[in-house]
Formats: C-alpha cells, structure tokens, sequence
C-alpha cells in the first residue's frame, strides 16, 4: 500500500472511530457465541497496541514538562487522588462498596493517561509534546499508582491479588512502552515512513479487535444487568465529565496559556480504557469490565464536545482581542 493510501486510511479511522466503535461493540455481542474462543488473545493485543503506540514517543517531548515540575505534580495528584476519591464518594452512595460495577467504575477513574489524548489535543491544537510527555510518565508509573489507589481507596473490603495486579500492568503496559521507545529510535535513524504508518494503521485494526472480542465475552453479564446500563452510563459519564471539569479549572487557575492548558485538560480527563477492561478481565470479574467499556464508549463524544468548547474558547478570545485592538 502506498504512503498516501496508508496514510488516508489511518485519518480515516481516527476521524469516525465514534461510530465504528458502538458498531464493533454491537458486532461483538451478537457473535459472541463464534468469538468467545479467541478471547484469551486479548492481552497479546493490547501489548502490541501499546507497543506500537509508543514508536512516536521521544526524548525532546519530555523538555516541556521539566520546565513544568508542579504543573506535574498536581495533574498527577489530581487525576491518581482527587479525581479517584470524589468518584468512590459517588460510586460508595449509588452502588455500595461491595458491588463489582462499582469496583470496575472506580477502575475507569484510576487507570493511566490514554493514549487517545495526544489525538485530541493535536485535534485542538494544544501542546503536543506536554501530552505525549504526560502520557509516557503516567503510564511508566502506573504498576505503582494504580494498585496502591486501589489498596488505599478499598483496603481489605475488595480481594485484590496485588502482586499479579502490579506484574499485569507492567507487563501489558510498561513493556511494551519501553520496547514501542526504543523501536521508535530506530525507526527514526532509518526514516521508515512507510513502516511507521503500516504499524499505526494495524494499531488501529488492533484496537477494534479489541474492543470485538471484550464485547463477546461480556455479552451474557451485560444481559443480565440490562436493567443497570442507563444508571450505570449516566454515572460514569458524569464522573468522566468530573475528570475533565477538575483538570481545566486547575490548569486556568495556574495560567499556564492555551497550548499546555489544553493538553494537560485532556491528560486529566483521557483514560487507557484499552488497558483497563483488560485489567478488569483478567484479575476481576466481566461485570467490573462493563462500565469500562461503557467509559470507551463515551470517551469519543466527550472529548469532542471538550474540542468544540476550546474552539468557542478561542474564537471568544479572539473577538475579545479584535475588540480591544480597535477599541485602542
């Protein structure tokens, strides 16, 4: 396949992901039956997706955030603290403490930057190099952040397998980042374009598939909790929109202009949801994976309406500015 062609093919599965991925998701659970024996090549998936994900990633992005040390230190804070303790107040009062959708529902508010972030604040014309730097710390520290948030948030009242949790995340995450950096080093001395954008396209495909086979097998818990989705949706959507509110407003208060304020937005409120069901498939029950798919589903359209109020954002300051020039 040409360069072109590549690369017209990969803007097109990012620019209508919001309705591939309901159709996937639909797909999966209608051929759950067929799919269900392939579902154990999910992990393997998700490492080569993280892997390939990493390619792009290099040195001279992380420069922006060691000027940034405390602009770090409180979006981390925020999104591993602030943001996991509000939600466990919310979801404790709607579903209890012991209660798996309200443990797979936390699990969607503590999971590491997504990758999908770096989409949308390029989209928004926001600092990418902050993004890609937020993202590669968080998901680095992530075998630490996310097992302790859990252990501090739910103690002994959930049985969780700390030391298997933490080698998961390591090994679905970390690993796979560290090789997708070093491939990426390589891959920039030779310029292989063609290459770079071939693994990008199967990235893509990767996360479909993904996404096909965790909808196969949750298909018969969804069934039994039809009764719960839209409480369950409109829980999680309002706690992702918490996500974001919280991150903007702190980046506004410390005005730290628009580039950055935009990516460190979307770095609070983008989750690897990807990592997270397969988490939750792996050392919890389908039920907790449910509302971390529902949290990928809305993901898209959220970030979208964010995009459309930093345009208005914009385009408000840009009248301002236009007025008080004329005015001058």
């Amino acid at each position: 396949m040409k360069v072109s062609a590549l690369a017209a093919t990969n803007r097109l599965l990012e620019r209508w992901i919001i309705v591939i991925l309901p159709v996937v998701l639909f797909a999966g659970f209608q051929a759950s039956g067929a799919l269900e024996r392939y579902v154990p090549a999910v992990p393997f998936l998700f490492m080569y997706l993280t892997f390939v994900s990493s390619i792009n990633v290099t040195k001279e992005q992380f420069a922006e955030l060691r000027s940034k040390p405390w602009t770090i230190v409180i979006l981390l804070a925020l999104v591993h603290a602030a943001t996991p303790w509000l939600s466990y107040g919310v979801l404790s009062v709607l579903y209890g403490r012991d209660n798996e959708l309200m443990l797979g529902a936390l699990l969607a508010m503590i999971l590491p930057i997504g990758v999908t972030a770096i989409v949308w604040v390029t989209m928004s014309r926001g600092s990418t190099g902050i993004a890609i730097g937020m993202v590669t710390l968080d998901t680095l520290l992530s075998p630490l952040l996310l097992p302790l948030t859990l252990w501090l948030l739910l103690g002994t009242s959930v049985s969780i397998d700390a030391a298997g949790l933490i080698w998961g995340v390591v090994k679905l995450v970390v690993l796979p980042c560290l090789a997708g950096m070093l491939v990426g080093i390589w891959l920039r001395r030779k310029d292989r374009q063609t290459l770079r954008l071939s693994l990008g396209l199967s990235s893509k495909l990767t996360l479909y598939v993904i996404v096909l086979l965790n909808a196969a097998a949750m298909a018969a818990s969804i069934t039994q909790l039809a009764g719960e989705v839209v409480k369950l949706v409109l829980t999680v959507g309002g706690l992702m929109v918490m996500g974001y509110a919280l991150s903007w407003a702190a980046m506004r208060a410390m005005k730290l202009g628009s580039g950055a304020e935009i990516a460190l937005t979307y770095s609070g409120g983008v989750r690897n949801y990807t990592a997270g069901i397969v988490i939750a498939q792996l050392y919890f029950t389908p039920q907790a994976a449910i509302p971390v798919m529902i949290a990928m589903l809305l993901q898209h359209p959220l970030a979208l309406f964010v995009h459309f109020l930093f345009s208005r954002l914009k385009q408000a300051g840009t009248r301002s500015a236009s007025s008080a020039s004329s005015t001058a």
